[in-house]
């Protein structure tokens, strides 16, 4: 009850409790992640729209859908840190938003496939800026006791967001432009929240500037370094499946496309929920780094299990909701980084696992992809045994 009462009658010269403010700012960096996440799986859906309407090839849609976001998201990652202490966290997520903005009126209005491009990178500064002005923001305002669940409650939103760019075309009936004006609407109005919560300045809260010889020395701490190798081998799953080839592997074991798209909102779904109870978990466990252990096995049965075995659709479903939970682990590592490293080492730390997730990004599609051509070729067709052969390369990473 005074909770309730301080947040309605204390009120600031500014008009806004303090509480209320530090609640508004989460708001708006949950509300930037999840547009972020939900922008990138989108254009999935609209896959077959795209590649008729743009007339691509499939290794044309790999670069547009995977291949241009992760390059800019990757190597973003070496000069976020800079921006936001140039020029403060308001700055740079305007910048990101409008972007953002940028982004949706190419893909909104042109066929031209180089500007669809275009549009793919632009959205891609968004996903360079999302995750680390929400944790470092988080941070910034709330106690260390609530860090975790606020980072995890924050994931489990925008993993429910995630989530829902693969029921886009349920609920969606009309073309990918029109559906990309909306999401025009929709990042115009998150820029507008940016402008309006984020403080102007916030001199103290802002990391240093990020130089890659001090990444290198963070990277010399064979725990911290593990920690981050975690982070991208434990998210590789998840993040493949949503951009590649998981339809036609899917088709291939007899799952219909209705069946994929409920296949991967379970496990953006366990993503989500996982998040959350990582988030409090790593709060209340006084060694949450043993727990990354269980979160790997779990990761490996669940992948091994989708991949080369047979099962009923619910174990199906009940295994891609257990690779969405296990990918979660990565917020274990984030919340036990955030205890070791001041703000900072942390901030390299965020970085380097943002780069490394990144680089798994750009690499792995280009790589399986290689593997299931040369096969293909050698065998004269595709069919199930030939991906599981490819994804060998992935269970093993």
């Amino acid at each position: 009850m005074s909770s309730f009462k301080r947040f309605f009658t204390l009120i600031t010269p500014n008009g806004l409790s303090e509480f209320q403010h530090q609640m508004l700012v989460w708001l708006t960096c949950v509300f930037f992640n999840s547009y972020v996440l939900f922008a990138n799986n989108s254009i999935v859906p609209f896959q077959a729209q795209i590649e008729f309407d743009l007339a691509l090839s499939k290794t044309q849609f790999a670069l547009l859908s995977s291949s241009a976001y992760a390059f800019i998201y990757t190597f973003g990652q070496l000069v976020n840190g800079f921006f936001i202490n140039r020029y403060g966290f308001k700055s740079v997520m305007i910048f990101a938003a409008l972007c953002c903005i940028q982004s949706n009126c190419i893909l909104s209005y042109s066929d031209y496939y180089y500007f669809v491009l275009l549009a793919r990178c632009l959205a891609a500064i968004g996903g360079v800026f999302s995750l680390i002005t929400f944790v470092l923001l988080t941070r910034t305002f709330f106690s260390p006791n609530y860090q975790g669940a606020l980072i995890g409650w924050g994931a489990l939103v925008a993993g429910f967001s995630a989530s829902f760019a693969f029921g886009v075309s349920h609920f969606w009936h009309g073309s990918w432009h029109s559906f990309y004006q909306i999401l025009l609407i929709v990042s115009c109005c998150m820029t507008l929240a940016i402008a309006t919560f984020i403080p102007n300045d916030l001199g103290a809260a802002r990391p240093q500037s990020i130089s890659l010889q001090s990444m290198s020395e963070l990277l010399k701490d064979p725990y911290i370094f593990t920690l981050i190798i975690f982070c991208a081998s434990i998210y590789s799953g998840i993040q493949y499946f949503s951009s590649n080839e998981i339809f036609i592997f899917l088709k291939l074991k007899s799952i219909t496309p209705d069946g994929a798209r409920t296949l991967m909102f379970a496990s953006w779904i366990g993503y989500a929920i996982g998040c959350m109870l990582s988030g409090h978990f790593a709060d209340r466990l006084k060694r949450p780094d043993h727990s990354l252990i269980g979160y790997s096995v779990a990761c490996f049965i669940c992948f091994l299990s989708i991949v080369y075995f047979k099962t009923r659709f619910a174990l199906t479903l009940l295994f891609f909701f257990g690779l969405g939970v296990a990918a979660s682990g990565i917020i274990i590592a984030l919340t036990v980084l955030n205890v070791l490293l001041d703000n900072q080492r942390f901030t390299y730390a965020t970085c380097m696992v943002n780069f490394s997730v990144g680089v798994v990004s750009m690499v792995n599609p280009p790589i399986v992809g290689m593997i299931l051509d040369i096969t293909s070729k050698q065998y004269g067709l595709l069919d199930l045994k030939v991906y599981q052969f490819a994804f060998l390369y992935l269970l093993c990473f």
